[in-house]
Order: C-alpha cells, then structure tokens, then sequence
C-alpha cells in the first residue's frame, strides 16, 4: 500500500476570521492604538512575542479591559494570535508585533481625523494606505508567489464584475497564469449559456493537482479497505490524527442517534438537508466543498449518504451545516423553527 498522500494548498486567502468584523477600518486602527498602548507600557517594552504565550495572552487581557473583546477566553493565547494575525499579513505589524512604519501612519492618518481625498483614486487617506497595502500583499502557495488583490482585479478586469459566488469560491483558487485564465474562461462560458456549474469548474482545478490524481488512480486500482481511505485522505492533519473509525468512535465523538431500528434511519436531518441545498440552489458538491474549506473531510458521496440517512453525522459536522446554511440546530434537527432567508 502507498504512504498517505499530502496535502498541497490549491488556494490563497488573506487574513483570518478577525476580518470578520464590523467597521472593519475603525476595528483595525482601534486595535492599532491598542497595541501601541500595550508595547508602551515599562514592563512590556522590549519583549519577545513569537512564541511568548504568557505575553500574548496578557495581551487578549489587555484588549479586555479596554473592552475591546468580550467574555472568557479558553486560550488567550491563541485568541490574541488570531486577533492580530491580519493586521500582520496586510504589513501594520511586522513579526514581533511591533507597529510598522505603515501602521504609524494609518494611526497618524486616523488620530488626525485626515480622511481627505487627495491621492489618484480620490479615496479617503486611510482607504488609500490599505489599497497599497492590498497590492502588496502575498500568498506563498506550493512555491508560487500569488498577490490576491492583483488576481481581483485582473479578474474584474476581465470578466466586468465578480458575483459573491465567484468571488469566494472560485477567485481562491487562481494560484497561477494557466488556472486563472481557465477559471475565466469558464465565468464567460457559463454566463454566456446560462448553465452555472461551480462543482465542474472546482473539480477540473483540484483533478490537475498531482496529489489528487495520485488519489484517484489508488481508488481505482486498489482494493477498498481502511488504510486506503486513510491515505488518500488529503488533508493539512499529521499522521497522528488518521485514527481507525472504531478508534474514533471509541473515543467518544457523538453521532446523531438512529430515528428508528425498524428503518435504519441513521440521522435526523436528511430531508432538511436537502430541501436547504435546493433553496439555495447548491448541489451536493458545492456543499462538501464548502465544508472542506472548513476543514471537514466530506465529499458528494458522503453528503449523498448523509440526504439517504446511510450515515451518522457528527456533532461537529452539525454545527458545520448551521453555520453554512444559517439556521439553527432545531430546525436542521427537528425542523421546528423560521427558516432564515
């Protein structure tokens, strides 16, 4: 049998979930003056951050206080990673978490309350620093240098604008010259005739991976047991996490319990799952994509047995679906409330 094939990112990204935020600009430069504060103090001024999880969670206390978080964080450490990891990527922090050059001056910009428009683009002051910073910024992606920002607008330049769908799921993965104009090239195809299919086009990038063909010519030729669904499971997880099903079923992850022995039913939420994917207009593969950007391991053929209740789903997975569809567990489960629009 083959070693486990590893993963290869196949996409880029900026930031992280502390983009996800409200008055983003106003988030970032309050965190900015923050963290200014915090280095300023005598006791904290010439300390280390990599690696220093004592400092860093003194710092998510810090932010705290100053009640720019909420509640108790069961690492902080990491918690103040993620907080300040995008502001990092996008250049106002260098490694240490030191405040850039750039940083100082969009505080400059935003102490001084100077949005004036006096630049080429005529945006606000601080709009303008970020544009730069977004040109700038880059993703190492197997080796390739790919700068998100240029590949938007080489896009838009091309296709006129970007649908939310296109953007999130499709942009990503333009990594190189040959994937992003076939990427392109399918938009105008399928706006032209009017058959999407989001799950052709993610499926042709991914099949030109050398991992996943090695994949699937395993899964053709070789017998299917265990080791080999362990080993062409792609994944970014070290060989410690590939636990044997009955292992991992021992070791207590919960599983939606049997409707009923007479049936075999193996979960609850089949039907609803699928009326959600039709309301939403997703097929069953834009639907495990979305769940693998998520970090679950789930293809067309394991939502095709979750929707004929062949298969258990695990609670992590449910609260996955939640998220994804933005509905509740009740109604997933018992479909008992609103359906959110």
């Amino acid at each position: 049998m083959a070693k486990k094939i590893g993963f290869k990112s196949y996409c880029w990204a900026i930031g992280t979930t502390s983009y996800r935020t409200d008055n983003f600009n106003l988030s970032i430069e309050k965190q900015l003056q923050l963290l200014k504060e915090f280095r300023e103090l005598e006791e904290n001024k010439n300390k280390k951050w990599i690696k220093n999880k004592k400092f860093q969670a003194e710092y998510y206390n810090f932010l705290k206080e100053n009640n720019f978080v909420k509640g108790e964080a069961a690492f902080p450490d990491k918690d103040a990673r993620e907080k300040t990891s995008g502001l990092r990527d996008i250049g106002l922090l260098d490694d240490e978490h030191n405040i850039t050059d750039v940083g100082l001056e969009l505080l400059k910009i935003a102490t001084s309350d100077d949005f004036a428009t006096d630049n080429f683009l005529e945006i606000p002051k601080d709009s303008f620093l970020y544009f730069k910073q977004l040109l700038k910024t880059a993703n190492n992606v197997e080796g390739k240098i790919v700068r998100p920002f240029v590949v938007f607008l080489y896009a838009v330049n091309e296709l006129g604008y970007l649908t939310n769908d296109e953007f999130t799921y499709l942009l990503p993965l333009c990594v190189d010259e040959h994937t992003t104009k076939n990427i392109v090239k399918s938009i105008k195809n399928y706006r032209e005739t009017g058959e999407k299919n989001f799950d052709d086009i993610i499926l042709s990038v991914l099949m030109e991976k050398d991992n996943y063909k090695q994949a699937l010519n395993l899964l053709k030729t070789e017998p299917i047991s265990e080791e080999l669904i362990c080993n062409i499971g792609i994944n970014r997880k070290s060989a410690k996490s590939e636990t044997s099903l009955p292992t991992l079923f021992a070791g207590g992850i919960r599983t939606m319990p049997k409707r009923t022995p007479i049936t075999g039913e193996k979960n609850l939420i089949g039907k609803r799952l699928i009326e959600l994917r039709r309301q939403r207009h997703m097929s069953q593969r834009l639907l495990a994509y979305k769940l693998q950007l998520r970090g679950y391991d789930m293809d067309k053929n394991v939502i095709t047995r979750i929707e004929t209740n062949k298969r258990y789903v695990t609670d992590i997975e449910l609260k996955a679906l939640t998220e994804i569809f933005d509905v509740s567990y009740e109604y997933l489960i018992e479909g008992k409330d609103i359906l959110e629009p």
